[in-house]
Order: C-alpha cells, then sequence, then structure tokens
C-alpha cells in the first residue's frame, strides 16, 4: 500500500516541481515536506499541522487532501503528546488570554479617568 508521502512525492514528480518550488508557494518550510514525504511526521510539530500540511500540500498539486489524511489515519501514526507543537500552541492560548484582559483592564482605566474628568469639570462649573 502507498503511503501519504510517496503518493505527494510522486505527484509533485509528475508535475515538475521541486521541493524548494512547492515550499515557497504554499509557505511550508522544506523540511517540513521532505519529513511528509518520508512519512517522518515525529519532526512535524504536532499532529494538527501534519494534517494541515498535508491537505495544502494536496491542494497545491490539484489532488484532494482528505484521502491522503485518511491514508495517514490509517497507518495508525500519532504524534507524541509532548512535542513542542503542542506546548507552543497552548503557550500562544495563554497569551490570547492575557491580553484580553490586559484591553478590558485598560478600557475601564479609560472609562474611569475620563468619567473623573466629567465630575471634575460638572464640580468647577458648579462651584461658579
Amino acid at each position: 500500500m502507498a503511503t501519504t508521502g510517496n503518493l505527494l512525492r510522486s505527484e509533485r514528480e509528475r508535475q515538475g516541481w521541486t521541493l524548494q518550488e512547492v515550499s515557497v508557494a504554499i509557505h511550508i518550510k522544506i523540511e517540513y515536506l521532505q519529513a511528509l514525504e518520508m512519512d517522518q511526521y515525529d519532526c512535524i510539530p504536532g499532529e494538527v499541522f501534519v494534517k494541515g500540511f498535508i491537505r495544502c500540500y494536496a491542494s497545491f498539486l490539484g489532488v484532494s487532501g482528505e484521502p491522503l489524511v485518511s491514508v495517514y489515519k490509517k497507518k495508525g501514526i500519532t504524534i507524541d503528546k509532548d512535542n513542542k507543537g503542542l506546548s507552543s500552541m497552548t503557550d500562544v492560548k495563554e497569551t490570547r488570554i492575557r491580553k484580553r484582559y490586559t484591553k478590558k483592564k485598560a478600557r475601564w482605566v479609560e472609562i474611569s479617568l475620563v468619567a473623573g474628568f466629567l465630575i471634575f469639570l460638572v464640580l468647577i462649573i458648579w462651584m461658579r
């Protein structure tokens, strides 16, 4: 049975593309494309990225990515959950949450300052 990597490589070669050209066109590192073609998925940061890269690569070649992802899944290959890709995605999520709360805090500070200034102006006008 052909592997996902073999299918991608044979289609790329049939169309006359080099790995460098594909890498530039779809904005995926050449190392990841090589790993896909050699079915060495542990080099890619996370299973979600593997599936996404397979779909993107297949789409570029003009073939459906879903059958290739199915072939990948049937092989039973899983990526270690302790992979750097997983932890970096968690860091991104935590950063987004922190930014959201920081923005809310800044908004309340702005509202408080404006309200305080308006109260100050009303008091000055009322005292005259």
